[in-house]
């Protein structure tokens, strides 16, 4: 098996081609020819690229985000009202307490960790930037399973999918010590 590049003298297109060879012999075992056959890979091979590509940019972007002091995330809202979190940076489970694998498929349990006194203004808050596909930003409580209760910021900008799910890429960080310094500056 071989790959190499040909190009056609008919229109002067360039194939990347792959081309098996197998000797033919007599019943004698003499060679008597060489039967080969050849299949244009140009397609695939740039299909494979991509896809290496995207992998070493993929890479990068996860070493970026590990170095970053919040959590990068994909939340999707779908249009029967059902969430997940497709996108979670490793820090998801510093910030919130949950592996980002756990929230691929079903975004339902982070609701569950969101101080129970911001959860409605959050969802109102996400409901009309899904809508608008304006911004969103807000800071609110979670309640952290190790360290209590923990203020989070959070922003992202919506996208609208073409099976009508909105797709919000954001950031949170955590904003806890803001919080307290702000706090003890008003008592």
């Amino acid at each position: 098996t071989h790959r190499e590049w040909v190009i056609f003298p008919e229109d002067g297109r360039r194939a990347l081609m792959e081309t098996v060879k197998t000797a033919m012999r007599d019943p004698a075992g003499v060679l008597v020819g060489v039967l080969g056959v050849a299949r244009d890979i140009t397609a695939a091979d740039a299909g494979e690229k991509a896809l290496r590509d995207r992998l070493t940019v993929q890479e990068q972007l996860e070493r970026i985000a590990a170095t970053l002091p919040g959590v990068i995330f994909l939340y999707r809202l779908r249009p029967d009202g059902t969430a997940c979190v497709p996108y979670a940076s490793a820090a998801c489970e510093e910030l919130w307490g949950f592996r980002p694998e756990e929230l691929a498929e079903d975004a339902s349990q982070v609701w569950a960790r969101v101080h129970p006194d911001d959860a409605p203004g959050i969802r109102a808050d996400l409901e009309e930037s899904g809508r608008s596909l304006s911004p969103w930003r807000r800071e609110f409580r979670v309640r952290h399973p190790r360290k209590g209760e923990v203020w989070l910021e959070g922003r992202s900008a919506p996208v609208r999918e073409a099976d009508g799910s909105i797709l919000f890429h954001g950031f949170f960080t955590d904003i806890s010590d803001r919080k307290r310094m702000e706090e003890a500056l008003r008592t």
